[in-house]
């Protein structure tokens, strides 16, 4: 037992790096500490942080201490006596947990800074109340299709007039860089980035929380800054799929930036060309403007036992157009969103696709040093190619279906003589700064081709004179809800930052095609669509998704997870408030030998309907999913 004869404190503290079912636990202090406060408890032969949620004298618990028989443990150090985390910040913090079904103490974890470095010797702070400016949450699309930054020094300036403090956020470190690249420097302006160092980090956060007035840019991440009078919040290309985060704890920036519009009563502001169908937004800000003429080029289907190995990149007459913009055009573009030489060998008799052995991906013909290489893109396996003879039904008719980046660079060396051509894709840059690299040849060459995959939309588009876009229907195979929203924006966002943009596809009726004349038509007949099958907005979709070596073993589990969910339906008697999808492949059903089945579990109800008992309601059903299973709230795709 804990001695008593100077004065205790029970302390109640939040652990943080804990996966314990109950993450409160109590230990007991010589001093009385403050709600808020960071401190170093033992859990596990280890030393972990933690945050106090309450102090009060060991007398008062003594006796039930003793009763229970067991003992406290001591807090092993204080490392702030101030409250680091702001109320409204807790609350903003349970929000998330809540909705996400994502414990605090995992939340803290990944959205905190480095805990013992950046607060340590951090002082009390108190807020100056005369810094308080009032403002009522509300949420707004405004488009933006005059510069390709969305942020410049006249918005700023604008914000900065204004006082209070605003939080500008960005969805790839590289946009962020490129944007602060281009801004003035001004003292009421900082930018939130990983490399800062804790020193900094604990001298911004001492500065929202006194509640000076300052415009914060950086990643989502900057939305868990402790704001004392958030005044606005500004999502910058707020339409790139880049905010849903494609690891743990999964949080789309966009909804986190509508959460704490709603918890600091904040302005929350999207900045894109258009909007997402899955927002629901009426309100949208600014004049209506046409999309730039994009030039259609029809390709006709041509028998498989007519086809050439290599088929012509793109048809006559769209050749014929590009040769005549080549003169007058000095920056072109070429957006191709596949890697390798051609993305897909079958045959051309049975249809048999060559594929991975490890995967149930299809190959990736690549042209190396004069070989031909088969590889998978999913977990890197490759072989030699093959001779034309097809292993299944030993036919002669292999043929090569698409292109790739490869394929298309060596196709523009012959039509583009004398440009300086770069190849923009995964396959030549790994890290960011091989990225930027390129992307500083193809901008700095006074002619030049810039050959490129959707990895260019992790940085701010470059002008160029022509645009040209290859492969375009394959880019629209995927069998998903959200493929055409995905495209439609692509090709607005390449169409706006060019003079002339050509596309070849073989079926021009698309709706896609019509929404780059009529956005406006495309997202009320994709709201029509959604609403007829119950697609987001006008449900919640949540994603389960569980990985074996055994397929059988995935699709038994997951099958018991759809039972037991229905089971907890009819016992809280919302059977017809939600819908269980039975488990069904992933789109790569194989990676690495691991099988990979999804189940769905449906929302019935309009996003502006969902109430917190709803979302209580979803939680008691994920609280069946057993360890091992990932789940994702409001995935950007089903598959």
């Amino acid at each position: 037992m804990v001695s008593t004869n100077s004065p205790m404190y029970t302390i109640k503290a939040l652990v943080i790096e804990s996966s314990l079912p109950d993450p409160i636990l109590i230990y007991y202090a010589k001093e009385d500490l403050s709600r808020g406060s960071l401190v170093v408890v033992p859990l596990r032969n280890k030393l972990v942080p933690a945050f106090v949620m309450e102090s009060s004298p060991l007398l008062d618990r003594k006796l039930s201490i003793k009763q229970a028989g067991y003992s406290l443990q001591r807090v092993t150090r204080v490392i702030t006596y101030a409250p680091i985390i702001s109320p409204r910040q807790k609350i903003f913090f349970e929000r998330l947990s809540f909705y996400y079904h994502v414990s605090i103490p995992s939340l803290l974890k990944f959205l905190l800074p480095p805990i013992q470095k950046t607060f340590l010797h951090f002082p009390i702070v108190q807020p100056k109340t005369d810094r308080i400016t009032p403002h009522v949450f509300s949420i707004v699309f405004r488009s933006v299709h005059d510069s390709p930054y969305m942020i410049d020094d006249a918005l700023l300036q604008r914000l900065s007039e204004e006082g209070g403090q605003h939080c500008i956020i960005f969805p790839t470190h590289a946009i962020l860089s490129e944007t602060l690249a281009r801004l003035a420097p001004s003292q009421h302006i900082v930018a939130y980035k990983k490399s800062m160092k804790a020193k900094e980090v604990r001298e911004l956060w001492i500065r929202i929380l006194q509640g000076e007035p300052v415009v914060v840019l950086g990643l989502p991440s900057a939305l868990y800054l402790p704001w004392q009078y958030l005044c606005s919040v500004h999502v910058a290309h707020a339409s790139r799929e880049l905010y849903n985060s494609s690891s743990f704890p999964f949080i789309d920036g966009v909804r986190a930036a509508r959460e704490a519009g709603m918890i600091y009563n904040a302005r929350v502001v999207l900045l894109d060309v258009l909007p997402r169908v899955g927002w629901g937004l009426s309100n949208h800000e600014g004049s209506r403007f046409a999309l730039p003429t994009i030039t259609l080029f029809t390709e006709h289907s041509i028998p498989s036992w007519h086809m050439p190995q290599e088929r012509p990149l793109w048809p006559d007459v769209m050749r014929n157009a590009i040769i005549q913009k080549r003169d007058s055009a000095k920056k072109i573009l070429i957006f191709v969103n596949r890697r390798g030489y051609i993305p897909l060998v079958a045959c051309a008799s049975c249809g048999y696709t060559y594929a991975c052995p490890k995967c149930s991906a299809g190959f990736t013909l690549h042209k190396e040093k004069g070989a031909l290489l088969l590889r998978c893109h999913r977990c890197g396996y490759e072989e030699v190619s093959p001779h034309d003879v097809c292993p299944l039904c030993h036919g002669f008719f292999t043929r090569w279906y698409g292109a790739g980046t490869a394929r298309v660079i060596q196709e523009s060396l012959q039509l583009f003589p004398g440009y300086t051509h770069v190849q923009f894709d995964s396959d030549v840059a790994h890290t960011n700064l091989q990225e930027e690299k390129l992307l500083d040849t193809f901008l700095y060459a006074e002619h030049a081709v810039l050959v490129t995959t959707e990895l260019l939309f992790k940085h701010i588009l470059p002008a160029s004179d022509l645009t040209l876009v290859v492969d375009v229907d394959r880019m629209m195979n995927i069998p998903d809800f959200s493929t055409e929203e995905r495209m439609v924006y692509r090709l607005s966002a390449l169409g706006m930052r060019s003079r002339c943009c050509m596309i070849s596809t073989h079926n021009p009726d698309r709706a896609v095609f019509r929404a780059l004349t009529d956005p406006s038509q495309f997202f009320e007949d994709e709201l029509a669509n959604r609403k007829r099958y119950e697609f987001p907005p006008y449900c919640e979709i949540v994603r389960v998704t569980y990985a074996h070596k055994d397929k059988r073993r995935v699709q038994e589990l997951l099958v018991h997870i759809a039972n037991d969910m229905r089971k907890v339906l009819t016992k809280i008697q919302k059977e017809h408030e939600f819908e269980i999808i039975d488990p069904f492949p992933a789109y790569v059903e194989r990676i690495h030998n691991r099988y990979q089945y999804h189940l769905l579990v449906k929302m019935k109800k309009n996003i502006c309907e969902r109430t917190d008992a709803d979302i209580a309601a979803r939680n008691t059903l994920l609280r069946t999913i057993p360890q091992g299973c990932t789940i994702i709230i409001e995935p950007p795709s089903i598959f």
